[in-house]
């Protein structure tokens, strides 16, 4: 079921294919930025787990059983009951059908604050950052962020996984939707309204197939006609991965030539692997994207600066010199025995000088020969670990070019400072490798992009 903000009231349009218990059917309802609860009553909630409650405590989650009676569920307008809430009514609309209001109401630009599941028979749920519902212990995680990214997934139980590792990664989320066996909504439905959706930048989707593959290809024309990028994670390749994925939802996969050309012709960006999904994501939802392959790299360590230098070369991408008066600024900055040369390696006296990095940043990001900037910081914490976020943000919003940080430290021993970076979208990576990579592969979407304007 979609929940639609109209007017003062809260309304749920939806329909239900399958049948429903003769007393009523409970869903589980988590309001407000989910955070963990330390306090869990015995009351009985959805399939015998416990509910929690947490009434009026100024901005703390409230999670409640929700109850839909039976009576009720025919059609037409009723009430929905939350019992956690001491029996506080929610108006709710039954619409038959697809396509109709619900979807067309949303495309209009309405965020639903809440998406309840539609039952089928399959697992599925909803996801947003603000208000969320579903059979799952990911609702209760406090590891989300408010974003502009978009997940739809034929699997809840590796959709919701894919959440939590979205969630630790700190990328904002909009929406996850996972279809199940897609007996009412598909996943074409949702893919369609995340095209829509004006708060949607990045759309992903995990697909076992579609009965459709025409209409795939007009979501994803249309998803790159609205310069939204289109990530799909396209399983049951195998002939043993169709029969399961046949088994697992009713999916009939289809020939994976067929969906491969889709993607080529409609500018898809095609992932094999979860670190390629989440890194992908993070580049394309950065602030700036590359425009050539010449990458800048202010480093702390060399042995991370060769590293990336190799990875730069096996992803096609190029770490040009610098022009003769940015590399004569640097030597005037940088300590005697550094290496000037791009990488460019200020050695760990960056800790003793903690403006040698700002400095050597602004005139590296300045540089005509350089498109793009990286910045290993190894495992900064502390006060300086935030003094870096400053510096990387604040230069950030003063150029056109986009700026990657290579940084090892364990996201909780420096929260505040990734926080500083990721909040405003710009990409952390532990490893340089996969960074490389990512670059390279918002590279080639952007050029894809431009070649089809």
């Amino acid at each position: 079921m979609w929940r639609e903000q109209v007017g003062l009231e809260q309304r749920l349009p939806a329909e239900h294919p399958v049948p429903v218990a003769a007393d009523g059917v409970d869903l589980a309802v988590v309001r407000d930025q989910p955070e963990r609860l330390g306090q869990r009553p015995g009351r009985e909630g959805v399939g015998g787990e416990p509910a929690v409650h947490q009434g009026d405590r100024g901005g703390e989650p409230l999670v409640g059983q929700v109850r839909e009676e039976a009576g009720q569920l025919g059609g037409g307008e009723h009430p929905l009951v939350d019992q956690g809430a001491g029996g506080q009514r929610r108006e709710v609309q039954l619409v038959p059908g697809l396509g109709g209001p619900p979807l067309g109401d949303l495309a209009q630009g309405v965020r639903p604050p809440v998406q309840l599941e539609s039952f089928d028979a399959g697992f599925s749920g909803g996801f947003d950052a603000g208000f969320n519902a579903g059979f799952g212990g990911v609702f209760d995680l406090p590891i989300f962020r408010d974003g502009g990214v978009s997940i739809v997934s034929q699997s809840g139980g590796l959709g919701y996984p894919l959440t939590h590792i979205l969630g630790r990664a700190d990328i904002g989320l909009r929406y996850i939707v996972s279809t199940g066996n897609e007996n009412d909504l598909g996943a074409l439905d949702i893919l369609e309204h995340y095209v829509a959706d004006p708060g949607t930048r990045i759309i992903a989707t995990y697909l076992e197939g579609v009965d459709d593959l025409a209409r795939l290809e007009r979501v994803a024309r249309s998803a790159d006609a609205a310069g939204k990028p289109l990530i799909v994670w396209k399983v049951g390749r195998s002939e043993r991965g169709a029969r399961a994925a046949a088994a697992h939802t009713g999916s009939v996969v289809g020939d994976d030539a067929e969906y491969r050309a889709i993607f080529a012709r409609t500018n898809v960006i095609s992932v094999g692997e979860v670190a390629d999904l989440v890194d992908f994501i993070k580049v394309l939802d950065a602030p700036a994207q590359p425009q050539g392959q010449r990458i800048g790299m202010l480093t702390v360590s060399g042995g991370a600066g060769i590293l990336f230098a190799d990875a730069c070369e096996d992803a096609g991408l190029m770490l040009p010199d610098l022009e003769q008066a940015t590399a004569e600024h640097l030597r005037q900055l940088a300590p005697p025995f550094a290496s000037l040369l791009n990488p460019v390696d200020v050695t760990a006296q960056v800790f003793n000088r903690p403006e040698l990095l700002a400095d050597c940043l602004a005139h590296i990001c300045a540089d005509p020969n350089i498109d793009s900037v990286v910045v290993f910081v190894a495992s900064m914490m502390g006060p300086m670990a935030m003094g870096m976020a400053q510096t990387v943000a604040h230069q950030t919003s003063l150029t056109t070019k986009p700026i990657y940080v290579i940084w090892t430290a364990a996201p909780a021993e420096a929260l505040d400072a990734r926080e500083h970076l990721t909040g405003r979208r710009i990409p952390v990576f532990e490893d340089p490798v996969r960074c490389a990579r990512a670059i390279s592969m918002s590279l080639i979407h952007h050029e894809q992009c431009e070649s089809r304007s």
